[in-house]
């Protein structure tokens, strides 16, 4: 519940973008963005329906500033689990929307939500 409310005003009142379609790819990503660009949270779920090797390709964000620079830090972790997203890491607004990210999401991560935040 302290998940949900700290991402609710986001979800609610973010510009909602879908950015991986489950139909075309074994990942799919829907993103939240702030109207301020600072803040987002993404969404990615592992759709594919027989067992596969991880998801390699990137998902290029959308709503994003270029100019700004951006953390990722995985939110939806079991107690005492390590999240194979490196949350010390900083990209760039034009990074993350013209290259991309990876959520990890697998057979093993079925599902994996980002909190995105401008530094």
């Amino acid at each position: 519940m302290k998940l949900y409310d700290s991402l609710k005003q986001l979800v609610w009142n973010g510009e909602q973008y879908r950015l991986q379609d489950p139909y075309q790819h074994k990942v799919a990503a829907v993103a939240y963005v702030s109207e301020t660009k600072r803040d987002a949270v993404i969404f990615n779920y592992y759709v594919a329906t027989k067992y596969t090797t991880p998801i390699n390709l990137p998902i290029k964000m959308k709503g994003l500033d270029p100019a700004l620079r951006y953390k990722i830090e995985e939110i939806n972790l079991y107690p005492g689990a390590r999240s194979p997203i490196d949350a010390g890491k900083v990209y760039s607004g034009d990074f993350l929307m013209t290259v991309g990210y990876n959520p990890e999401a697998g057979m093993r991560r079925m599902s994996v939500v980002l909190k995105v935040t401008a530094l």
